[in-house]
């Protein structure tokens, strides 16, 4: 496990794990605190409790669209999969 350096707001925290995963999340952390202070007067740790909520939501509507999406194709697929065998069983 590698140990890695990132800046969160002001802090400068020092993390094991992957490297390009944990910049890759600090940098989204980053961008989400940057986008909710532009948007109001909102501050410190508010702030940052609200950027950990948003990226957890979209995490779980990611993962929400992942699943119906998978479901679809897996309809889709036994669709595909009865046509093929009905047209071979009248060969």
């Amino acid at each position: 496990m590698n140990s890695v350096e990132v800046q969160i707001g002001k802090r400068q925290l020092k993390l094991r794990g992957d490297a390009n995963l944990i910049n890759a999340s600090a940098d989204k952390l980053n961008k989400t605190v940057n986008l909710l202070e532009e948007s109001g007067n909102i501050k410190g740790d508010t702030l940052y409790i609200l950027a950990g909520l948003n990226l957890a939501e979209n995490s779980i509507l990611n993962k929400d669209d992942y699943e119906n999406n998978l479901e679809h194709i897996n309809v889709e697929i036994n669709q595909m999969s009865s046509y093929l065998q009905n047209i071979l069983s009248q060969s």
